[in-house]
């Protein structure tokens, strides 16, 4: 029974070791947001063909946590999505960039800059 208790604290530790020194690190490859709309990174994301998940921008760089065979697409929250460009899925690849078009009416385009100054930190 001692035996037995020794070598189960032996292989717990062997495994706290493999985990804190050889880090299993996932890829992932990045992407970045130039944002042309007037609306805030916050309601683009990045999703993948065939899979539920979606990739957020945090100052306007996403981290993709995919292989290297799917393909992707930037999108838009559902409430903006008749005024966006929707773009077609491409192949994953290093250092991606997306560009953010959207189509307002002046009258929107305006209420919208001004909402933003109002708001903004500055």
């Amino acid at each position: 029974m001692t035996l037995f208790a020794v070598f189960t604290i032996h292989w717990a530790s062997l495994q706290k070791f493999r985990q804190n020194f050889f880090l299993s690190k996932k890829p992932y490859f990045e992407a970045k947001l130039v944002n042309r709309c007037l609306l805030h990174e916050r309601f683009f994301a990045i999703e993948v063909l065939g899979q539920p998940e979606k990739f957020y921008f945090q100052n306007s760089k996403s981290k993709i946590f995919v292989k290297k065979e799917n393909k992707i697409r930037l999108s838009i929250d559902r409430k903006y999505q008749d005024y966006f460009y929707t773009q077609n899925y491409q192949y994953v690849g290093k250092d991606m960039l997306f560009i953010a078009e959207c189509s307002f009416d002046t009258s929107i385009q305006r209420a919208l800059t001004s909402m933003r100054d109002t708001f903004s930190s500055d």
